[in-house]
């Protein structure tokens, strides 16, 4: 299963997107196979 989070800040928004798998056990591994990074300005000075 992959999931995806955004994150907007500041001065950046981050988008991460991972790959989930689950272990006979019940217990969940992430494991990262995007981050993306995109500087912005948001407001005014």
């Amino acid at each position: 299963m992959r999931l995806a989070a955004i994150d907007i800040g500041s001065n950046a928004a981050r988008l991460l997107i991972s790959d989930v798998l689950i272990a006979p056990n019940g217990k969940a591994e992430f494991l990262k196979m995007a981050l993306v990074r995109v500087p912005l300005r948001l407001g005014f000075d």
